[in-house]
């Protein structure tokens, strides 16, 4: 199985992508959804979870990117 290569954004990289239930992230906030695209292989596809508090929140033409402790999402 080949190495999974990480969706480049800019000096950013995107370890998941996450389905966000409920409102807009916040700084300082968690978020709740469904996570998807796991790179760290922590979560299988469709995964309800809990994110550690938003560090960062980065609109760019290619999407929402949300910062957290230790993950960069990708919101979809």
């Amino acid at each position: 199985m080949a190495p999974q290569q990480l969706e480049t954004t800019g000096m950013k990289h995107t370890d998941a992508e996450l389905m966000v239930i409920g409102s807009s992230p916040m700084v300082g906030y968690r978020m709740t959804g469904y996570i998807l695209k796991d790179s760290k292989k922590r979560f299988e596809d469709g995964t309800f979870v809990s994110t550690s508090p938003v560090k960062e929140i980065s609109i760019t033409t290619e999407g929402t990117f949300v910062t957290t402790m230790n993950t960069v999402y990708k919101l979809v």
